[in-house]
């Protein structure tokens, strides 16, 4: 992951959730790019949510 979209990512969570969506929210985004990488539509999301796109398996 990206790690400028894991601080949007845990800023939000914290924002709405608190101390405990600080602590959830890189699990959570884990989980949300491993499943849009499982359907070909929603890859090229999971692509831009990667550090290195270029490296991405097809």
């Amino acid at each position: 992951m990206s790690p400028i979209v894991l601080l949007l990512l845990v800023a939000f969570w914290g924002w709405a959730w608190g101390i405990m969506g600080m602590v959830l929210g890189v699990p959570l985004a884990v989980i949300m790019k491993i499943g849009l990488e499982s359907d070909p539509r929603t890859r090229p999301i999971a692509i831009m949510l990667s550090r290195d796109p270029d490296t991405e398996s097809n």
